[in-house]
């Protein structure tokens, strides 16, 4: 998360720290043969929001028409 980054490339260094973070938190990822092991089949950038002054929790209430009006609640949760 950098605030303020809209860079798509691909980071060899974030990379290799996903593929180590995944490892450790399942091994079988690789059948127990190391991080290096993973099979990866594609790689891809995604922009991930983050916010200056943290986090936002909100719940909004809107009104959708599908179906018959109704309210529902929708949790805004930007910035984890």
């Amino acid at each position: 998360m950098d605030v303020g980054s809209w860079d798509t490339s691909i980071h060899q260094e974030t990379t290799l720290r996903i593929l180590k973070n995944a490892y450790e938190a399942m091994p079988e990822l690789s059948k127990g043969r190391g991080w290096e092991e993973i099979n990866v089949i594609s790689s891809n950038v995604g922009l991930r929001p983050a916010r200056r002054g943290g986090p936002r929790m909100e719940l909004e209430e809107v009104v959708v028409k599908k179906g018959g009006e109704r309210k529902v609640g929708v949790v805004h949760a930007c910035g984890l």
